[in-house]
């Protein structure tokens, strides 16, 4: 069950899952495979606005097994916001803290991530020059596999 309203630059959308016989990625020694887990419910809202080169999202997620604990890798919030100007784009995600086994004793800290991009067009061709992860934080989406540390880019664009 999902409901959205969209109004002038500003969203709210809203939605519940009932879900049987999950099917989650567990790793056994290094090697990944698929396991039948038990059912659950999953529930929440996403509150956005978008306006002038500004983009803002907020998501609050509730997502439960049927025992009555928090799924795994289900962050409780989530921020996203960007800021685009003419040739700038800067953007922010954050995580909140997520279990990361099913009895919820162990979790993953809080996911920040800052990225930068330029981006700017001479003699035809379009450049682009950006910064992944500004902050070089060691942010982590699964126990035992951080994320890329630190990126730049450089791409250039052209027709052919």
């Amino acid at each position: 069950l999902t409901s959205d309203l969209n109004l002038r630059g500003f969203y709210i959308s809203a939605f519940f899952r009932r879900v049987w016989d999950l099917i989650e990625w567990r790793n056994y020694g290094g090697i990944w495979r698929p396991e039948n887990v038990e059912g659950g419910r999953m529930w929440g809202a996403s509150f956005g606005a978008s306006f002038l080169g500004f983009k803002i999202k907020y998501d609050r997620i509730y997502a439960y097994y049927d025992s009555g604990k928090r799924m795994i890798y289900r962050p409780r919030n989530s921020y996203f916001a960007s800021l685009s100007a003419r040739n700038l784009e800067l953007s922010l995600l954050y995580l909140d803290p997520r279990f990361s086994n099913p009895s919820n004793t162990r979790f993953l800290d809080f996911f920040l991530r800052i990225d930068g991009y330029l981006k700017f067009e001479i003699w035809g061709k379009g450049f682009l020059f950006g910064v992944e992860n500004i902050t070089n934080r060691k942010n982590y989406f699964i126990e035992g596999y951080p994320s890329r540390g630190r990126t730049f880019i450089f791409s250039v664009f052209g027709k052919l």
